[in-house]
């Protein structure tokens, strides 16, 4: 039997586990934990990650995958992944983890851990198109006719937070004020 020893280096607890003080917040356009891609043999994937922290400096991007990934950043908190499979990995399927390390003295903290699913194709499958419309009865201080972008940008950011992927597309088919509105009827 051989004694083995360890040592580790234990840091203080964060004084706030809320995600963006201390601890790196994913940011749009991150993808979400569990995204799946599909590319093409000998075509770059470019996966951009962004990140924000309030009370601690981002240090870095540590991250998992195939041995080729090219990791880069343009700035503080933002980052890529680039990868370009080869023939070799037709049909395969790779997981991409990733987390964004962020410190304050001698502390170092880490952003929740997300992976991804990148799947090799001779061709990427077609884009799936949804059509989806909505009667919505929303209450805004916001003009309709001067406010136009203002309003499409609120309802797709609501959107997005709720789950819908940040590439969907709005349309505004037709807009009321309630000055334009008929009285309601009374009950």
């Amino acid at each position: 039997m051989i004694p083995i020893q360890f040592a580790f280096q234990v840091d203080p607890a964060a004084q706030s586990c809320t995600e963006g003080a201390y601890l790196p917040k994913f940011l749009t356009p991150t993808p979400e934990h569990g995204a799946r891609f599909y590319t093409p043999v000998n075509q770059a994937l470019k996966i951009n990650i962004r990140a924000a922290t309030t009370q601690s400096v981002i240090t870095g991007l540590l991250h998992s995958g195939p041995y080729n990934v090219v990791k880069s950043s343009s700035g503080s908190g933002n980052f890529s992944l680039t990868w370009t499979p080869s023939a070799r990995e037709d049909g395969q399927s790779h997981p991409m983890c990733f987390v964004v390390q962020a410190s304050v003295s001698s502390s170092v903290y880490h952003s929740e851990l997300r992976c991804v699913i990148v799947t090799v194709v001779k061709e990427p499958p077609p884009k799936k198109t949804y059509l989806t419309v909505v009667k919505l009865n929303i209450s805004t201080t916001l003009s309709p006719k001067d406010d136009h972008d203002k309003i499409l940008k609120a309802m797709k950011d609501e959107l997005i937070k709720n789950g819908l992927p940040p590439d969907i597309t709005l349309h505004l088919l037709s807009m009321t004020s309630e000055k334009e509105l008929p009285p309601r009827a009374k009950p």
